[in-house]
């Protein structure tokens, strides 16, 4: 059931009325309850302002079209690659307005983060399987921004390097690092004879995971330890609480003056949360490695604050800036495992 932003907004205003009557009445008990009435009816209106801002669902049977689109983003795997685009065009096929498409095209290397390119392909609608507690798969999908998926042969790129906004080019540059990355790692994995343990450790470092092989998936799946293989708060705990700890005993070892002019323990969370963004973002900023970066985030900035860095209450300021961000995170089951 969708709930409009005219229906949320009922709720939010009617929430505001009847705590604002209690405050004047002096009720406590129902004013702390009308209070989280209000949280929630805020967090009602949240998800219906992002779903309004959101393009409705699209219906379509599968169709071929020429499409032209830029690449936001790439995942190599083994022999092919699924590119994510955006700005797409439909030339052809059906009449159809599609602001971004996944595009599995069998080849490998991959194209350039960036550039525009041309194709033909085959479009097919997203999946619609349902989730537990029966939430739409298709309406999470379209809140990301995912509305179908297309297959293609070959490319062909017409700019390779398109003039792009500031933002659209901090993103490309992402993208691009990780690419260079990517490629590294291919150059050195070839004069080790495909290492798995530098299969793995691209992985860890990129987030690129379809280069590991089924067999590995299933070894880790039954010893229990696939959530190793996935970025998450584990990863960005090592790498920013990490070099919290290290930058304070390198510092306290090598400059230990250093501990009588400046307040080290704040100066190395001040440097810890760039580190930790850093590796979020070469990591692919995925909606998993988003939340653990917050909740590494809040820790940190608690630390800076003088303020008690592991409370319940900087899980719950977490809680709220994830769900401000990404209402339809609630449906999931990492969201549910990290809070519930």
């Amino acid at each position: 059931m969708e709930i409009s932003l005219a229906t949320a907004l009922l709720v939010v205003a009617t929430a505001l009325f009847l705590l604002a009557l209690s405050a004047r009445l002096a009720v406590e008990p129902i004013y702390k309850l009308l209070s989280v009435a209000l949280l929630a009816a805020l967090g009602l209106l949240n998800a219906a302002s992002h779903a309004a801002l959101k393009k409705p669902p699209v219906d379509f049977l599968p169709f071929e079209s020429r499409l032209t689109a830029q690449i936001a983003k790439v995942d190599q795997h083994f022999d092919s690659c699924t590119i994510r685009l955006r700005q797409v065009e439909l030339h052809g096929g059906a009449n159809l307005e599609l602001s971004s498409l996944s595009l599995v095209l069998d080849r490998a290397p991959c194209p350039p983060v960036g550039a525009l390119i041309e194709s033909e392909a085959r479009l097919v609608p997203p999946h619609v399987a349902t989730l537990p507690g029966r939430a739409p798969r298709r309406d999470m999908l379209r809140m990301r921004g995912e509305f179908g998926r297309a297959y293609a042969d070959q490319i062909l790129i017409v700019d390779a390097t398109p003039r792009l906004g500031f933002l659209d080019n901090l993103g490309v540059a992402i993208e691009r690092a990780r690419q260079s990355i990517h490629r590294a790692f291919v150059e050195y994995r070839a004069r080790r004879s495909g290492d798995l343990g530098v299969i793995i450790t691209e992985a860890l470092l990129t987030g690129a995971r379809g280069e590991i092989p089924d067999h590995v998936w299933d070894t880790a799946r039954a010893a229990g330890i696939s959530h190793v293989l996935a970025i998450s708060g584990l990863h960005i705990g090592i790498v920013g609480f990490g070099f919290f700890a290290l930058f304070r005993a390198v510092v306290l070892r090598v400059a230990p003056y250093w501990s009588q002019c400046f307040a080290l323990k704040k100066l190395a969370a001040a440097l810890a949360i760039p580190v930790a963004l850093s590796y979020t973002l070469i990591a692919g900023y995925a909606p998993p490695t988003q939340r653990a970066f917050i909740m590494a985030g809040i820790i940190l900035l608690a630390v800076l604050l003088d303020r008690r860095a592991i409370s319940f209450r900087n899980v719950a300021v977490a809680a709220i800036v994830i769900t401000i961000l990404s209402p339809e995170v609630v449906l999931t089951a990492g969201f549910q495992l990290s809070f519930a």
